[in-house]
């Protein structure tokens, strides 16, 4: 089976600023970012274990990354795509204008919600169906 990176409003990096414009608009905040990295990282090394701080990305699977322009990690993912595709790894983001982080889990029926969704189930089936 081939690999693929399904990243969904990614938290990629521990160093992610809590100055960002409009934190008004975000659900996941500077907050409950420190306690994410704080839970996943226990002990773990940044510069190992964290993905935004990874000097070499080159090899690594294709990726889709979906993120809202109001997302606190919207800045660091595309930071990571653009790094993933001078890498040489194939890339897409969809970008959802006005979105904040769990858009779509707090409005799973408005249909901006329901096309990111559909986007994700299209992107990830077509990495796993064996071409021809």
């Amino acid at each position: 089976m081939p690999a693929f990176q399904l990243l969904t409003y990614p938290m990629l990096d521990d160093r992610s600023s809590a100055a960002a414009a409009n934190p008004r608009y975000r659900l996941w905040d500077s907050h409950a970012n420190r306690f994410g990295w704080a839970a996943y990282l226990g002990d773990a090394d940044p510069r190992v274990a964290v993905p935004g701080r990874r000097a070499d990305l080159h090899g690594l699977a294709p990726a889709w990354i979906g993120v809202g322009t109001h997302d606190l990690f919207h800045d660091e993912d595309l930071d990571y795509a653009r790094r993933l595709q001078a890498a040489g790894v194939p890339c897409r983001v969809e970008l959802v204008p006005g979105a904040f982080h769990g858009f779509d889990l707090v409005a799973p029926k408005a249909q901006v919600s329901q096309r990111f969704f559909a986007t994700q189930c299209d992107v990830l089936r077509a990495a796993v169906t064996p071409a021809g």
